[in-house]
């Protein structure tokens, strides 16, 4: 069964003890870990999954492709230039802007 960032949230608080050894590692707020945990966080958590995704996970499930990718593979798609001769490898660059485990979303639509 596949864990979602939320979950993996929910057992590192469990494992460290605390809300705030988790918020210290992610760079957050402690108040910010609180409220995602109650899933009260207000705006989009999209920043936030993808951060503690990269933290805690050594591999993840792409969304695009639906293979399981290290960190490394991830990050080489996620920030590969602009393919120009392949239309599958430009789709699968154009689902990396919008990918949920993207912590540097850009929002770029496909033309």
């Amino acid at each position: 069964m596949q864990m979602n960032w939320l979950d993996i949230l929910r057992e590192q608080v469990e494992e460290a003890g605390s809300i705030q050894a988790v918020a210290n590692q992610l760079g957050y707020s402690r108040p910010a870990i609180s409220l995602a945990l109650k899933e009260n966080y207000p705006g989009g958590t999209d920043r936030l999954a993808a951060k503690v995704v990269a933290t805690f996970c050594d591999r993840v499930l792409c969304p695009h492709s639906k293979e399981n990718l290290s960190q490394g593979e991830c990050t080489y798609l996620r920030t590969r230039p602009l393919p120009q001769s392949d239309v599958s490898e430009l789709r699968h660059w154009y689902a990396c802007r919008n990918c949920p485990n993207n912590p540097d979303k850009t929002g770029m639509k496909p033309c």
